[in-house]
């Protein structure tokens, strides 16, 4: 396997599963009560503030 290969699978490996995780906190916490902007900053702990 080549080396350059293996960050393009380790993308596609991970953003399912970040794509799922952020789903299922979405469910937990009340997806109707959730804005993306909000996910997004809870996610990557940005203050648009």
């Amino acid at each position: 396997m080549q080396k350059t290969n293996a960050v393009p699978v380790t993308i596609l490996c991970i953003a399912p599963i970040l794509i799922l995780f952020t789903v299922i906190l979405s469910i937990l916490y009340g997806a109707k009560s959730i804005d993306a902007e909000i996910v997004w900053n809870a996610l990557f702990h940005f203050d648009s503030s």
